[in-house]
């Protein structure tokens, strides 16, 4: 009768334990409302929180992210900026990787875009860094990439 219960006990146990660790391995949602699903892969505009202020161009690098400058559009609002995206070392076994962003210009004129476009290297009037954590799904061709397979969270940092 003892064996039983123990072996009642041991099955349990392992089906609680089972129980935490499907609940603790729940991927956090994103920052819901904030995060708004405003991609163009093509395009390279990407845009976040509930105002659409803050507007990035992902310029590519190398294999993974590499876009023309000259696709970089002056942007007809007010208070938008232009972000540059550098992506660090890609790792190729995960999904998620760090990308740092640096808050270029207003750009809401057209100077500031040819300016931009001249010396991509020289980062002109830096305002301050944001961090953006991007994910995508690398089981899916770049070319089908569409903006359910993304999403953006931000960590705004302040002046």
């Amino acid at each position: 009768m003892s064996t039983i219960h123990l072996l009642l006990g041991i099955l349990l146990s392992v089906e609680v334990m089972n129980t935490v660790e499907v609940m603790n391995s729940t991927t956090p949602e994103p920052l819901g409302p904030k995060v708004k699903r405003f991609f163009q892969i093509e395009g390279k505009i990407y845009c976040n929180e509930t105002s659409m202020r803050y507007l990035i161009t992902i310029l590519r690098k190398g294999p993974m992210f590499s876009t023309p400058i000259s696709d970089l559009q002056p942007v007809d609002a007010v208070d938008t900026f232009v972000y540059v995206a550098i992506a660090k070392d890609f790792p190729t076994n995960s999904t998620t990787y760090d990308l740092q962003i640096k808050v270029l210009h207003n750009c809401n004129e057209l100077r500031h875009v040819t300016e931009f476009k001249e010396d991509i290297g020289s980062f002109l009037p830096v305002e301050r860094w944001t961090k953006i954590r991007h994910n995508i799904d690398l089981t899916v061709p770049e070319e089908e990439v569409k903006p359910s397979n993304l999403t953006m969270m931000w960590e705004n940092r302040p002046y």
